[in-house]
């Protein structure tokens, strides 16, 4: 018997499996469900005290070295802060806080994909052809905080053309894949970000939206903005 998702109230949802409409983990037939915004959702531990988001974030804490935004950035610290509306919210997004690289995606209990920074708090899937499908990978990309204070993004195999760049004060958005006519690469297939600079996530087809304004496939991708120190 399916059953109603406590997180969002989604109606027909088939126990012990994730939400389609919101990604939280169901509980079994029978079972009590965990309590939302616990970090329980996604299967992790929800005492770990060190990951990311907004306030109204469900996603699970992990060991990663990724800050809530709220408050000024650590010594050595990068935001991100999600794009909405055009601009900038310093106040959704997350804060790397130590040296490392670190996987953005989302989780997905299939293919056991658990990455350090999950996306799906920010994204939905949509309805394909009566299936629910997320835009965004489950390995979309990786961002870092180098030894030598340099912030990083690295591409995904497959998700090169699903990750976009756009410096700032720049007019357009440039796949990872050819992001090096932009950026010199680094050693280790890195490019260097630069504050004010943003990163599109998501179906390439959905970026004129994006940029016109237009809500029509919002909510299919994410637009992130690296902040100033």
């Amino acid at each position: 018997m399916n059953i109603v998702c406590p997180q969002c109230g989604a109606p027909d949802q088939e126990p012990g499996k994730y939400c389609e409409n919101c990604g939280y983990l169901l509980p079994p037939e029978g079972a009590q469900p965990a309590p939302a915004g616990t970090g329980a959702a996604d299967g992790m531990p929800a005492s770990d005290p060190t990951i990311a988001s907004t306030p109204a974030a469900t996603m699970p804490d992990v060991d990663t070295g990724v800050q809530p935004p709220s408050g000024d950035t650590p010594p050595g610290g990068v935001r991100f802060a999600v794009v909405r509306g055009g601009k900038a919210n310093p106040d959704e997004g997350f804060t790397i806080t130590r040296t490392g690289e670190f996987l953005v995606g989302r989780t997905d209990t299939e293919s056991a994909n658990t990455p350090d920074i999950d996306l799906r708090q920010w994204v939905q899937p949509l309805d394909i052809h009566g299936t629910k499908q997320y835009l965004v990978h489950r390995k979309q990309c990786y961002l870092g905080l180098a030894p030598d204070g340099a912030v990083t993004i690295r591409a995904c195999p497959g998700a090169e053309l699903d990750t976009l760049v756009k410096p700032a004060g720049k007019p357009n958005f440039t796949p990872l894949n050819t992001y090096g006519s932009v950026r010199n690469m680094r050693p280790d297939d890195s490019y260097e970000l630069d504050p004010g600079d943003q990163i599109y996530m998501g179906d390439p087809e959905a970026l004129g939206y994006f940029q016109s304004g237009d809500p029509t496939a919002q909510g299919s991708y994410l637009v992130l903005e690296l902040l100033g120190r």
